[in-house]
C-alpha cells in the first residue's frame, strides 16, 4: 500500500520521495500492475485520474453495505470493461462517446456473436447498448461478474490476498471464459 503509506506521511513505512522511478508505484494498486501485465494497458488509476470520485463514491457503498474484503466478496466485484474486452478478443478502445453508435454497434454485433446464449427480455434493451456506452459497458460489467462468480477471473495469488482485500482487486475474465458464462 505504498500510496496510502506516501500520502499518510509513514515515511518509515515507505522511505521513497516523490520521482519518476516510484511515481508508478504510488499512482497504482497491485491489481493494476497484474492487470497491465494481463492485457498490456494500465487501467485508470483510482488515486490519480478522474476515476478518483466514482472510486469515492464507491469506497461509501461498500462501507453501507458492510463489504469488509475488497477483493471480491461474492456479493461486489470491482470490474473494468475495457480489459475484459481485451481478453476476449473484442474491441476495447474507441466506442465511447456520442458519435461512437458505429462502433458500438459493430462491437455489439461481435460481442453478440461470442455469446449465442445472451438475451434479453425486450428489444429496447438491446438498442440502448447501442446507443449508450455506459450501457454497453454495464453489460460487459456483469459478465465479468458473472465469470468471478465462477471463479473465471484472476485472482490475487496467497500473497497478495491481504493487500487485495484493503486496496481492492480488479476481476479481469481468463481467456476463453466468455464461452463458460452460461
Amino acid at each position: 500500500m505504498p500510496f496510502v503509506e506516501f500520502l499518510c506521511g509513514k515515511q518509515r513505512a515507505y522511505p521513497k520521495a516523490w520521482g519518476p522511478k516510484n511515481r508508478d508505484e504510488l499512482r497504482f494498486r497491485l491489481t493494476d500492475f497484474r492487470v497491465r501485465e494481463m492485457t498490456g494497458r494500465w487501467p485508470l488509476s483510482v488515486s490519480t485520474d478522474l476515476i478518483a470520485v466514482p472510486a469515492l463514491r464507491c469506497a461509501g457503498l461498500l462501507e453501507q453495505m458492510g463489504v469488509t474484503d475488497r477483493s471480491g466478496d461474492g456479493r461486489v466485484y470491482e470490474t473494468y470493461p475495457a480489459s475484459a474486452l481485451r481478453v476476449w478478443g473484442l474491441r476495447s478502445t474507441g466506442y465511447k462517446g456520442p458519435n461512437k453508435r458505429g462502433e458500438r454497434e459493430e462491437l455489439w454485433a461481435a460481442l453478440k456473436q461470442k455469446t449465442p446464449w445472451l438475451r434479453f427480455a425486450e428489444g429496447r434493451h438491446e438498442a440502448l447498448i447501442v446507443d449508450r456506452d455506459d450501457a454497453l459497458d454495464a453489460l460487459v460489467a456483469a459478465l465479468i461478474a458473472r465469470a468471478a462468480s465462477k471463479a473465471l477471473t484472476m485472482c490475487p495469488t496467497n500473497g497478495e490476498g491481504a493487500r487485495a482485500k484493503t486496496e481492492g482487486w480488479i476481476h479481469v475474465p481468463v481467456n476463453g471464459s466468455l464461452r463458460r458464462l452460461i
